[in-house]
């Protein structure tokens, strides 16, 4: 096994040469897929551009250089791996030259170490029994040639007899002893394998010794050579050196030992090849080249070739940097000869390049100027090339876009004018200068039209009144029964004169321009101008006097409106001020929008204060804030005590805009103090004579009782007496409601005590049941809530008992009635919820009313006294709560009976 030597710098920067290359080339051809195909890399997010992308000469620098550069890097790869091509097959010739001359001379130094030890058994000295003799003649022997380091003599026995020199080990080892016996016994020169001996490396020849006169074999002689010390082999091991510079070659004998190196210590080493490496190149003679590494992991070329005649190998290695440095040397010239091409060819490319892009710099900073506004400086690029005529169209864009920009600024103008005035006499000069202003006209007037089409008044810019004149009439004709603008670019012609009268045309006008203005179909004026020479009107024109014709539609449509607008304020507000009744107005957030004075006086508040003022701040009654919450988008009633004892009832509707949202509340509010006194009064005697009539309804059930105990009754008296019963049931009935009703505004009788609503709702759906089953209802209590009030556990339940019964009786067959206790805010709310039949919202405001039914064919035939729902608000007034409902005609109802937790 060989150690490579160390390397110089100079060979390891070659040895880089290869991977800077490739790893460039990987660089480059990145850059240009990024440039070429960017959808394919995705970019990372940048601040700033890339500077080849800041002006489009950079950017065709970037482009050409780039492509040069890679052009070159290519050419230059391409060289040196040609380079390193011929370099590596250079070198495996010179190894496979160098190997084969060592491997024809191997042969050579077995036949010379036989012919010699051959020679030297023919001497007749050899065969002398004085032994002075023989060693004389075998010192002649090695002085002969330098071949031999140890000759020894045997006889016929295999007994050493003689050696020369004697210094050192004289005995015969094992191996040459076999060898003497072989050689004695079939007179066949031997030689043996490589061996090592003191440690040096040796090989023996021995021959036989044969009597001439008899022919008999009388002893052997045996020759030792050092093998690093043969003169042959030194002069082999020589020439495998330095091949190409750095080559190290050696001799591998048939045990793939190494058995001639120039470094001593891997002398009688172990040598291995690799199994697995296949020959890249195999010369007709057998030899075979391999890459290999060394040891350390250095690459190398490694050369076998067999000995002819032998099982010996020549093996030469050579690093891989002896053969790049070769490479190099071949490339060396070209690449420099590419390099100064490719700069060259850059220069060359920035020149033309910058030839190329002045004048389209140029245009870029002149559609610059063009994008900031400034259409003042004029392009002055000129030429008949691409370049030249892009020049003039931009020329050409800057002046058209300069008279658009004037007729923008203009419209501009014209429509802030428009906009901020609501009156013709003052919107309408601006508009017709401005008509002047874009067209060279010298006069422009607007001719105003009546509902049937008629001119009305005619206005221009000019100071002082104006007159309709009989040309301001035919115009105006001309235009109502056109949707275009009627264009006459010479009144003297036969089309014109056809059109008009000339006698009607003044003598300074030789063009005329009519446009109708028009709202939605229905024609509202005419707006014409007058020149005072014939005018060729352009597309441009036209398109802006048209403009202006529709913002005189707009103005004129404004003014309408506004007139319309202010009639109608002025006859609501006659309205609001003359009625009796306070209105009131809030918007989205609960502030007051409008306050009519009635409303002032009735509560008191000074004129114009409460506008604007959030409604708790104007009215901090719990009641007003009720009637007027924002959150509710249904129909709310309510009665307002106002501190001067008076009674005003109020009804308040949310305000709904088009898109379903509500956007404020407007209530009525009327002042029902001599009501409520009539109903006190009715009151007082109801409850009168109610009373007045018990004592003789009391007796008429008596009697009436006690007649089939006179005598048997007939049928028909039976059916008589039955219904004289129901009348006094039903008569009873109502005293007791009306009893009931006397004594809970009285609040004689009651008491408060800690109860559970969600148990006096059990009781009553419990008691209810029954009759819900009978009308083929389902009834249900829907969630319930534990807490305890302060109230009267009786008339709580008459409240409930009430509102279920009305659910019931009003619930067609197959419905639901569905009862909840639930705490909203600092009370507890009990709901009954039903899908009868519904209320009308007419009849919501008198529903709590005594004596108050709802008059429809389906409750023709439900039984009642109208005091039900009466008796529930006295009973949810009495514990300071309310009683209210919410429904819709054919969707049910829902009533809402609220306590207080604190009264």
């Amino acid at each position: 096994m060989c150690i490579g030597r160390p390397l110089p710098l100079g060979n390891v920067m070659a040895g880089l040469m290869p991977t800077l290359v490739a790893g460039l080339s990987s660089g480059v051809s990145t850059d240009l897929i990024q440039a070429r195909l960017p959808h394919l890399l995705k970019p990372r997010a940048a601040a700033t551009a890339a500077p080849w992308d800041r002006s489009l000469t950079r950017k065709l620098l970037w482009a050409f250089i780039t492509f040069t550069v890679g052009l070159v890097i290519v050419l230059v790869y391409l060289v040196s791996a040609s380079a390193l091509s011929e370099a590596k097959r250079t070198a495996i010739a010179q190894m496979s030259r160098d190997a084969l001359s060592a491997a024809r001379a191997v042969p050579s130094f077995f036949q010379s170490g036989q012919g010699l030890i051959g020679e030297f058994t023919l001497s007749d000295e050899l065969h002398s029994p004085d032994p002075a003799v023989r060693q004389a003649r075998l010192s002649s022997a090695l002085r002969t040639g330098p071949y031999f380091d140890q000759l020894m003599l045997f006889d016929a026995a295999g007994v050493l007899t003689d050696a020369y020199p004697v210094e050192g080990n004289v005995e015969p080892t094992p191996d040459e002893q076999q060898l003497i016996a072989r050689v004695l016994s079939s007179r066949a020169p031997q030689t043996t394998v490589p061996f090592s001996l003191d440690g040096q490396s040796l090989i023996t020849f021995v021959a036989a010794i044969e009597d001439p006169t008899t022919g008999q074999v009388t002893g052997a002689l045996l020759g030792r050579t050092r093998l690093q010390l043969n003169p042959l082999l030194v002069r082999l091991r020589d020439g495998l050196q330095n091949t190409q510079g750095t080559g190290v070659g050696y001799l591998v004998d048939e045990n793939n030992r190494i058995v001639v190196h120039q470094k001593p210590e891997l002398i009688m080493t172990q040598w291995s090849l690799d199994p697995t490496l296949k020959p890249i190149e195999t010369t007709p003679e057998g030899g075979d080249a391999y890459e290999d590494r060394f040891p350390d992991g250095t690459p190398r070329l490694l050369f076998v070739q067999p000995a002819q005649g032998t099982n010996w190998l020549v093996v030469i290695e050579l690093p891989v940097i002896s053969v790049l440095q070769l490479a190099l040397q071949i490339s060396g010239p070209l690449v420099i000869a590419l390099l100064i091409i490719g700069l060259i060819t850059s220069f060359g490319v920035i020149i033309l390049t910058q030839a190329v892009t002045r004048p389209i710099t140029q245009l870029s900073r002149a559609a610059q100027r063009i994008a900031e506004g400034d259409l003042d400086r004029p392009v002055t690029i000129s030429g008949e090339d691409e370049v030249g005529r892009l020049g003039s169209a931009f020329e050409q864009m800057r002046l058209s876009l300069k008279d658009r920009v004037d007729d923008l600024s203009l419209l501009l103008e014209v429509s802030r004018t428009v906009s901020s005035s609501l009156d013709l006499e003052r919107g309408v000069p601006p508009l017709l200068s401005g008509a002047m202003q874009a067209s060279p006209a010298r006069v422009a007037r607007l001719v105003l039209l009546n509902e049937g089409g008629e001119p009305l008044q005619v206005l221009s810019n000019e100071p002082g009144p104006q007159t309709l004149t009989p040309l301001d009439r035919a115009l105006a004709a001309l235009a109502v029964p056109s949707d275009s603008p009627i264009l006459m670019d010479n009144v003297m012609r036969a089309r014109a004169r056809a059109m008009l009268d000339p006698n009607l045309i003044g003598p300074g006008i030789k063009a005329i321009a009519v446009f109708p203005i028009r709202r939605q179909a229905r024609p509202t004026g005419a707006m014409w101008l007058g020149y005072t020479d014939t005018h060729k009107f352009s597309e441009s024109e036209v398109n802006v006097l048209g403009t202006l014709a529709g913002q005189a539609a707009v103005l004129i449509e404004n003014a309408q409106l506004f007139q319309a607008a202010e009639g109608g304020r002025r006859r609501l507000q006659a309205v609001l001020t003359s009625t009796s009744d306070a209105v009131i107005v809030t918007d989205k957030d609960n502030r007051v929008l409008l306050c009519n004075p009635a409303t002032e006086v009735s509560f008191r508040l000074k004129p114009g204060t409460s506008t604007g003022r959030v409604v708790q701040e104007v009215w901090p009654d719990a009641t007003m804030t009720r009637l007027l919450d924002p959150a509710s988008a249904t129909t709310r009633t309510e009665e307002i005590v106002l501190p001067d004892g008076r009674t005003m009832y109020g009804s308040a509707s949310a305000i709904i805009s088009g898109d379903g949202q509500v956007i404020g509340r407007v209530a009525v509010l009327r002042d029902i103090t001599h009501l409520k006194e009539l109903d006190a009064m009715k009151s007082e005697f109801v409850a009168t004579v109610s009373h007045d009539l018990r004592a003789p309804l009391t007796y008429m059930r008596g009697y009436a009782t006690m007649l089939p105990m006179v005598g048997s009754l007939t049928p028909k008296q039976q059916d008589y007496v039955e219904k004289v019963m129901a009348g006094i049931e039903q008569m009873t009935e109502l005293i007791d409601d009306l009893l009931d009703l006397g004594r809970i505004e009285a609040g004689v009788g009651l008491v408060r005590e800690s109860c559970s609503l969600a148990d006096i709702v059990r009781t009553v759906v419990e008691s209810m049941n029954g009759q819900a089953l009978a009308h083929g209802l389902t009834l249900s209590i829907t969630r319930t809530d534990e807490r305890l009030i302060q109230g009267d556990v009786g008339l709580l339940r008459h409240a409930i008992t009430n509102l279920v019964d009305n659910a019931v009786k009003y619930t067609p067959a197959g419905g639901s009635v569905a009862v909840a206790v639930e705490t909203r805010d600092s009370a507890m709310i009990v709901s009954v919820k039903d899908s009868g039949i519904g209320i009308a919202p007419a009849d919501q405001v008198r529903l709590f009313e005594r004596f108050f039914r709802v008059k429809r064919r389906e409750t023709i035939d439900i039984k009642g006294t109208g005091l039900g729902l009466a008796i529930v608000k006295s009973i949810a007034e009495w514990h300071g709560g309310r009683v209210w409902v919410e429904s819709q005609l054919g969707e049910g109802a829902t009533f809402y009976f609220l306590v207080p937790f604190s009264p």
